[in-house]
């Protein structure tokens, strides 16, 4: 990791950090982020001279707005075509057909 540098971030008041060539930062910088997903963990950490178990997080990856459109937009005509399909009531034909090709 020599050589990076490193944005850090606030979620609940957990900080977590990504590597500034992460599309996260640019995103968020721009208004473009539309998800992120954070995995939850805990670390100790010594203060006063105790140690005591305080949460963490880590950055596991992010989605924008295009690409959640365009996942929805892929959503929407999957769901066209399901519901345009013709059906075919399975019978022991049809069945033996599908089997026996």
């Amino acid at each position: 990791m020599f050589g990076q540098t490193f944005n850090r971030y606030q979620y609940n008041g957990i900080v977590f950090t990504v590597n500034t060539d992460n599309e996260f930062c640019k995103w968020k910088e721009n208004g473009e982020l539309f998800s992120v997903d954070l995995l939850e963990g805990t670390r100790e950490k010594e203060v006063d001279g105790e140690m005591i178990t305080v949460p963490t997080l880590r950055f596991v990856g992010c989605t924008n707005i295009k690409q959640e459109v365009s996942m929805a937009q892929a959503e929407a005509t999957l769901a066209k075509i399901y519901r345009d399909a013709e059906t075919t009531a399975i019978n022991d034909e049809v069945l033996e057909g599908l089997l026996n090709g």
